[in-house]
């Protein structure tokens, strides 16, 4: 199963915004360089910290046919894999079907860079407690195709208990 740390996630971003876009920019493509954060986490963090330009569309990942949380569907998750609720990041993505190879994270980088500009929205910490309240407000008020089963209630909430 794929693990993903919302409060580890934000924290980095948080890290990185403090550097504004320039010295942001360059420490973020030294991590990913160096494979520090994880594959996943760069596409999280990219997400976030860059929205399209006017005009700019930036893709999704690309890592193969997505396997979301409540029967959704690609169109569900402009951000994939993961959604912002709140300010807090969750993955939406539980796995990926795979026939070729996947798009290495300097290569989202890349695209995220020229279609994309450094956010202006302040990620903030969180508590514990708010991570696990923001989990059960997704898990609540998601754009689920069904109730949620057991097994995707437990991937959201565990995203947010990590590091318990």
């Amino acid at each position: 199963m794929i693990t993903f740390h919302s409060q580890r996630v934000l924290n980095l971003c948080i890290e990185l915004q403090e550097y504004r876009k320039c010295w942001g920019v360059a420490k973020l493509m030294q991590a990913v360089v160096a494979h520090e954060p994880s594959r996943l986490e760069v596409f999280a963090l990219c997400r976030m910290l860059f929205t399209p330009k006017p005009g700019c569309a930036i893709p999704r990942p690309a890592l193969g046919e997505s396997d979301y949380v409540g029967e959704t569907s690609e169109e569900t998750w402009p951000n994939e894999p993961i959604h912002l609720h709140n300010g807090v990041p969750f993955l939406i993505v539980k796995g990926w079907l795979l026939a070729g190879e996947a798009e290495w994270p300097e290569m989202f980088l890349a695209r995220c860079l020229e279609n994309g500009d450094w956010t202006t929205e302040r990620y903030a910490t969180r508590s514990r407690e708010a991570l696990k309240l923001a989990a059960q407000d997704f898990m609540r008020h998601g754009p689920w195709k069904r109730s949620l089963s057991a097994e995707d209630r437990l991937f959201l909430l565990a995203q947010a208990r990590a590091g318990e």
